[in-house]
């Protein structure tokens, strides 16, 4: 049975005596407005959108009571998830500037040691890195007959702590490469979102121009997938594009700076 560290893994779930929980206490902290704010408002910081994220809630809300089926029409569910994405985008933040200091990637390396040997990064290990994050039955589906399926099905592994808090950065983008491979021939499939989800909160910034390039990529084909899928994948999309809108600033010209001014973080 896993303990409750490694079933939390990302997730922000800390027992009350341990050091994490103490410093991701100090993490969020939203400043009052220094000027008006309404739905057109472009966010020039993390606090203007914590605001004008309230704002839509409350105009979702209302939305949703005049409804009298409870059955928003198709631009109106578009705009429940986006905003829903936009909270995760806010949440993840949180972790993720938690995550990627020195003194609590120290912390989590200590209390939740590696435990499994790692792929090599070179592009030949592609299909050994396809087994470890989303086991053997979904490589085969992803590679076909280039893959060789074992007798018994090899499960993929979880990305708990004790794996991804021993990501180096040129681990974390060997990984997230591969991921963006596997997303375009599978699409967002859960595991595929997991893991992405979190390898984005191992990377560090700023990001050099090759990253960048990266990131924007996967920006762009998440966009395109968004007009092909149903509505489990169309959840998880949502929420990884409002990730790289809204902390890598993908597209920032568009939608304001970083989220990092508003979780005011004293490690």
């Amino acid at each position: 049975m896993m303990s409750r560290e490694e079933e939390s893994g990302v997730s922000g779930e800390e027992d009350s005596g341990d050091e994490l929980y103490q410093l991701t206490q100090k993490a969020l902290f939203v400043e009052h407005p220094t000027r008006p704010i309404n739905l057109k408002t472009v966010p020039r910081d993390g606090s203007e959108f914590i605001h004008k994220s309230r704002l839509e809630d409350a105009n979702l809300s209302f939305i949703r009571k005049e409804d009298p089926e409870g059955k928003p029409q198709e631009e109106n569910e578009q705009k429940r998830m986006r905003q829903w994405a936009r909270k995760g985008a806010a949440e993840f933040s949180h972790y993720a500037l938690t995550f990627s200091s020195d003194k609590a990637r120290a912390y989590l390396k200590k209390k939740f040691p590696r435990k499994l040997k790692f792929p090599r990064n070179e592009p030949a290990c592609i299909q050994e890195w396809c087994v470890f994050c989303l086991g053997s039955k979904l490589c085969s589906e992803i590679y076909g007959e280039m893959y060789e399926e074992p007798s018994e099905e090899i499960e993929g592994n979880l990305p708990f702590l004790s794996i991804i808090a021993h990501f180096n950065q040129y681990t974390a983008f060997t990984v997230l490469k591969n991921l963006h491979e596997w997303f375009l021939s599978l699409g967002m499939e859960e595991s595929i979102g997991r893991w992405v989800y979190a390898v984005f909160a191992c990377i560090r910034k700023p990001l050099d121009e090759d990253s960048k390039e990266l990131i924007e990529t996967f920006y762009n084909d998440c966009e395109k997938r968004l007009k092909d899928c149903d509505e489990s994948e169309r959840l998880r999309l949502y929420l990884i594009s409002a990730i790289l809108e809204y902390y890598f600033c993908v597209h920032s010209d568009k939608v304001g700076p970083t989220l990092e001014s508003f979780l005011n973080l004293t490690l």
